[in-house]
């Protein structure tokens, strides 16, 4: 959908781009075959795919043994696979990869059977004939062997540089992508790479140029995804577990910190939800090519990209990013999901396990989270129920489906701490994952728990929150004429059901002390009184915004959002007066910056002006922007670094270069790499990258040689 007002945009610069992948089970491939989804205030596109059918078999058991040729891109495998007949049959449908060629199907005994495939081109479905009909509870084992490429995307590739292969691929043949088997993997690569899969790895073969690693599952698994490449191994004996990091020579001196990382997650999250479920964890390096940190969630591995490699725990990189992808080996690996639409028990519910993680590590990093999520989730319009799900990526753009299934999603845990207190959340969650490990479940499941723990009937809040659209405006009603050292008050709480109920922090500080003071709210309206000693009383609602409502600064900056996105699209039809228009009435909008998107209103208005050679003006915005600040320094950072780039480039056409050169050389010497990759995602997706820019500058800066 093209109208702007459809487009969440806040600070429009490719910064950090959050993946995260997983796969919702059902029977034969029933909900979301799969979604490596990401977060992004900018990016559109989707990897999220979704197939229905319902199957009389299901899978019990996989033997893969797969050979990769990375410099061609080809694979050979052949896959014994178990099932087990839930009804009469006497033929099953499959799916595998269209571009892959079956050389044959086969019973255990070796009697080959008839298969065809789809009649539609590019569709995986395949039709297998049984050698016998099979009544229900049978047996069948099938033996599948074919070759061929993998026609792959951003997450799934077999290159020269790495391989990996995610279900969603379907690399392998299947009924239900997400179905709990057991699995042993045998995957033979060239000789100096490493390769991973789910399970234990049991052996480590070499044999003339090639080597084989064979992976075991010590429980069934609901992922049979494999990752490859010339990596480097570390390996870390921790009690029962051992964590291994593989990444690629470049990159080999982050090992010791990456794995000191991940297993202080893992071992965190072992203590809030459960016992982690495998006896060893893999992080890998997997050559994802994205504008950001990316990553992907297996059961018993993650595999991120260069990126977050590279830049994980430095100053202003998303310190959510790692916590996040190592939550998916709870949430959703181990408790996968009954449909699309519970997707907020995935991607919200890594969110607010991220949360957690950073409240007891880094406080500062944990309110920022909070507070970008509740600007970010707010700017959306119109708003998208939260249990729209996974599908969001595919009918609504990842933009959309961040704000709603991330930031939302984060908020209404947050949100839910209120109501039945944060002991009970994660008591919730931890009777969730024991109740319905190893299989499916639902956004109604994890409902019914939070009424059990809380004894609390809680359909209104799910309703409101989940289910709907709702979002509450909370304010205070201050009694002007209270008795000496009574503070009386009404919380008065818009556009909720009857039934409403959250508790609101209210801190008052006086002259002489602070109370820690809270409200359980009823309904529409609910008076108090707090008592105190001192003059001079004074009193914040919800300061930490731990419900999930409207802010003055939401409001804004969804205002904000709306102009920015209109004078993006009219740049892009190259009506520069009328975005100028667009962007001018934005600022007017927010005078005090309360929505933080100032700086990249004035950062846009200074590029068109220095398009339009309108040098005055844009210096003028351009100084404006960098001088404006919000309470996110990663995209004050941003803004700062693309505000000078730019007035260096003013300074390069009115010709002084020596002012250009010095700009740039600052800039590359002291900008973090990361951001030095940034794009200006408003000029367009495919635009250069911060660095590129300057060495584009510096290079028609450099000092001539005098020729004599």
């Amino acid at each position: 959908m093209k109208t702007n007002e459809n487009k969440m945009r806040r600070g429009l610069l490719t910064l950090i781009l959050l993946i995260c992948a997983f796969l919702t089970p059902g029977s034969s491939l029933e909900g979301v075959a799969s979604s490596a989804c990401f977060a992004s205030s900018t990016s559109s596109t989707s990897f999220t795919s979704f197939t229905s059918s319902t199957s009389p078999v299901r899978a019990e058991a996989y033997r893969i043994e797969v050979a990769f040729s990375p410099a061609e891109g080809k694979l050979q495998a052949k896959v014994s696979l178990d099932l087990r007949a839930v009804e009469p049959m006497r033929a099953m449908e499959l799916e595998l990869a269209r571009s892959l060629e079956i050389h044959s199907v086969e019973t255990m005994e070796g009697q080959k059977l008839r298969f065809e495939r789809s009649r539609l081109a590019l569709s995986p479905k395949l039709l297998v004939d049984l050698d016998k009909p099979a009544a229900a509870g049978d047996k069948i084992t099938l033996v599948f062997r074919y070759g061929g490429k993998i026609r792959g995307g951003l997450l799934d590739f077999v290159r020269s540089d790495g391989i990996l292969l995610r279900d969603d691929a379907r690399w392998y043949p299947a009924v239900d992508l997400a179905a709990f088997t057991q699995l042993e993997t045998r995957i033979t690569v060239p000789a100096g790479w490493e390769a991973v899969s789910s399970g234990n790895l049991v052996s480590r073969e070499e044999h003339g140029k090639q080597v084989t690693f064979v992976w075991q599952a010590g429980s069934a698994v609901s992922s049979r995804s494999v990752a490859a490449g010339p990596y480097r191994e570390q390996r870390l004996r921790q009690g029962a577990i051992t964590y291994a990091i593989h990444l690629p020579g470049q990159h080999a001196e982050r090992s010791s910190w990456l794995l000191g990382r991940a297993r202080r997650i893992l071992e965190f999250y072992a203590a809030r939800f459960a016992p982690y479920p495998h006896a060893s964890f893999s992080l890998l390096e997997a050559p994802i090519e994205s504008h950001g940190a990316a990553g992907y969630a297996a059961a018993g591995f993650s595999a991120i990209s260069p990126e977050g490699v590279e830049f994980d725990g430095a100053a202003l990189y998303s310190p959510e990013f790692l916590p996040h992808e190592l939550a998916h080996q709870w949430f959703p690996n181990e408790v996968t999901l009954a449909g699309a639409e519970d997707g907020w028990l995935a991607e919200g519910l890594a969110q607010y396990a991220a949360l957690l993680y950073l409240r007891e590590t880094d406080p500062p990093q944990a309110k920022l989270l909070v507070e970008r999520s509740h600007l970010g989730a707010l700017a959306v319009d119109p708003l998208r129920p939260i249990s729209a799900g996974l599908k969001l990526f595919s009918t609504d753009g990842a933009s959309i489906a961040d704000a709603t299934l991330y930031q939302r999603g984060l908020l209404v845990f947050t949100t839910l701490e209120t109501v039945i207190g944060r002991s009970r959340v994660e008591q919730a969650l931890r009777e969730y994952y024991a109740r319905y490990r190893g299989r499916a479940a639902s956004i109604a499941d994890f409902e019914k728990i939070c009424e059990e723990v809380s004894h609390r009937e809680l359909k209104w809040f799910f309703d409101y929150y989940i289910r709907g659209t709702g979002i509450p405006t909370i304010s205070l009603d201050v009694l002007a004429n209270s008795p000496p050292g009574e503070f009386q008050a009404t919380i008065r709480i818009a556009d909720v059901p009857e039934n409403f109920s959250v508790r609101v922090d209210l801190p008052l500080v006086t002259s002489t002390e602070k109370i820690d003071h809270s409200v359980a709210t009823i309904g529409s309206a609910t008076p108090f009184t707090i008592t105190y000693s001192g003059t001079r009383p004074t009193i914040d609602l919800d300061p930490e915004l731990k419900i999930l409502r409207w802010t003055d600064a939401a409001r804004v900056n969804r205002a904000v959002s709306k102009r920015m996105g209109r004078a993006d699209d009219l740049l892009q039809e190259g009506k520069a007066a009328n975005a100028q228009a667009e962007l001018e009435k934005a600022a007017q909008l927010d005078p005090e910056n309360v929505s933080g998107s100032l700086g990249w209103v004035f950062l846009r208005l200074g590029r068109i002006g220095l398009r339009q050679g309108r040098i005055s003006a844009a210096r003028n915005f351009l100084r404006r922007a960098g001088k404006t600040s919000s309470s996110d320094p990663l995209a004050d950072a941003g803004v700062g670094l693309w505000s000078q780039i730019s007035i260096a480039q003013l300074e390069e056409r009115l010709g002084r270069k020596t002012a250009a050169r010095r700009i740039f050389r600052s800039l590359r010497g002291t900008m973090p790499a990361f951001l030095l990759r940034s794009r200006l995602d408003f000029e367009g997706p495919s635009g250069p990258t911060a660095g590129e820019v300057i060495a584009v500058g510096l290079g028609k800066l450099a000092i001539q040689p005098v020729r004599h």
